[in-house]
C-alpha cells in the first residue's frame, strides 16, 4: 500500500519520542506506512521553484504573487509532493502540566486519583495528600484526502486529567492513545483522485498549486497540457488584474491634494492601503527605472518615468523579470514589509522620498 505522510505540530511534540509513538498510532488505525515529514519551509515550497520558471519563460507571470495567500487551507498537498504520499495526517496536540496545593475539593473529587492500592502505597509513603498534579492537551487530527470533496476530515481533541500528590503517575494522559480514539473516527485514506482535485483547485483560484500537482501527478499527456493551459490563463488573468488595482493606486496617490482628509485621499484609508506585494512590486520598478549605470550601458539616454510604470526597453524588461527571479522581490522587499511594522514602514518612506506615495497628513 501506498505510505501516507504525518505532520506534527504543538507543544506536545516536544517530549522525547512523541512523534514516533503518533506515527506508530497512525500506522496501525491506517494500515498504512507512516512517514513523518515536516511543513514545507518557504525555500522549499515547489511553487516558488516553478514560479520562477514560468516567470522566465513568459514575462508577464513574473508578477504573479506565488504564495497564493489564499489557498493556505489546501497547503498539505505540498507536504504529500514532497513526500510521494496519497494522503496527509496533520496531528496538531499543544500539552500542558501543572502542580497546585490541594483542596478540600479534590480530596471529594470521584475523579481525583489515585485510588485503590495506589492510594493506599501513596499513604504510605507520604500520608495526605499535599498537591495535585493536572494535566491538560487540546488540539485536532485531520486527514487531507485530494479529491474533488473540499472538506478535510478533522476531529478535534480536548482532554485533562487530575492526579492527588504523592502517588501521582509521572504521566496522567496516554496522548498515543488519545490519537489513536481520534484517528478511528476518520475516514481511511483512499487513492487520490489527482485531475479531479486539481481542477478543484483551479476553480478555487489556485492556479500554481494546481500546476504544481498536475506536474508531479498527471504526467505529461492531453490532460496534463489541458489543465496546464488552463492554469496558465488563470495566472494570467490575475496578474491582469491586480496590475490594473496596483495601477489605479499608484496613479490616485500622488495626485491626492496634501490638504485631503482621510476619507479623502486615496492612499489614507487603512482599508485602502495597497499591499505590500503592490509596494514591493512599485519599488522593484523603480530600481530598475532609476538605474542610471544600467541605461548608460545599453547607451540610451535616461528619461524620468511616472512611478511604478513599466517600460518597454529590453534591457529594463530584463531587469524587472530578475528582481522577481533572483528572489530580491520576494526575500528582500515582501517578507521584511510583512513582518514587521517597520520593515513596511521603512518601504513607504522609500517610496515617499521618490515621490511614489503621497506625505502622511501632519
Amino acid at each position: 500500500m501506498a505510505p501516507v505522510a504525518l505532520v506534527t505540530d504543538g507543544s506536545a511534540f516536544t517530549r522525547p519520542g512523541m512523534r514516533e509513538r503518533i506515527a506508530k498510532a497512525v500506522e496501525q488505525i491506517s494500515g498504512r506506512p507512516v512517514l513523518l515529514v515536516d511543513p514545507p519551509e518557504r525555500n522549499s515550497d515547489r511553487r516558488r521553484g516553478l514560479a520562477a520558471k514560468l516567470a522566465k519563460e513568459t514575462r508577464e507571470l513574473a508578477g504573479y504573487d506565488w504564495r497564493e495567500p489564499r489557498c493556505t487551507s489546501e497547503a498539505a498537498v505540498l507536504a504529500a509532493l514532497a513526500s510521494s504520499t496519497d494522503a496527509v495526517y496533520r496531528v496538531t496536540l499543544d500539552a500542558a502540566a501543572h502542580t497546585r496545593p490541594v483542596t478540600p475539593a479534590d480530596l471529594r473529587s470521584p475523579a481525583a486519583c489515585p485510588r485503590g492500592l495506589r492510594k493506599v502505597l501513596a499513604a504510605l509513603r507520604g500520608g495526605e495528600p499535599k498537591a495535585v498534579r493536572e494535566e491538560s492537551v487540546t488540539g485536532s487530527v485531520a486527514l487531507s484526502l485530494f479529491s474533488r470533496s473540499p472538506s478535510a476530515p478533522r476531529v478535534g481533541v480536548e482532554q485533562r486529567a487530575t492526579c492527588l500528590q504523592p502517588g501521582a503517575p509521572a504521566t496522567l494522559l496516554d496522548l498515543p492513545a488519545i490519537v489513536a480514539d481520534a484517528l478511528r473516527e476518520l475516514p481511511p485514506p483512499h487513492a487520490p483522485e489527482w485531475e479531479a482535485y486539481t481542477r478543484r483547485l483551479l476553480a478555487a483560484g489556485c492556479p500554481l498549486l494546481a500546476l504544481s500537482v498536475a506536474e508531479a501527478r498527471l504526467g505529461t499527456g492531453p490532460t496534463f497540457k489541458n489543465l496546464q493551459s488552463a492554469a496558465l490563463d488563470t495566472m494570467r488573468r490575475s496578474v491582469d488584474r491586480r496590475a490594473a488595482r496596483d495601477l489605479a493606486l499608484y496613479t490616485a496617490a500622488p495626485e491626492a491634494p496634501k490638504s485631503a482628509t482621510p476619507q479623502e485621499s486615496a492612499l489614507s484609508s487603512p482599508e485602502e492601503e495597497p499591499s505590500c506585494s503592490a509596494l514591493c512590486s512599485m519599488h522593484m520598478i523603480e530600481l530598475c527605472n532609476n538605474d542610471r549605470a544600467l541605461w548608460i550601458e545599453h547607451r540610451v539616454r535616461w528619461e524620468a518615468t511616472p512611478c511604478g510604470t513599466r517600460r518597454h526597453d529590453a534591457f529594463l524588461e530584463e531587469c524587472y523579470r530578475q528582481q522577481w527571479q533572483s528572489g530580491t522581490f520576494d526575500d528582500a522587499c515582501v517578507a521584511p514589509c510583512e513582518t514587521t511594522p517597520e520593515g513596511r514602514e521603512r518601504l513607504e518612506s522609500i517610496l515617499r522620498r521618490a515621490g511614489c506615495l503621497p506625505d502622511r497628513p501632519s
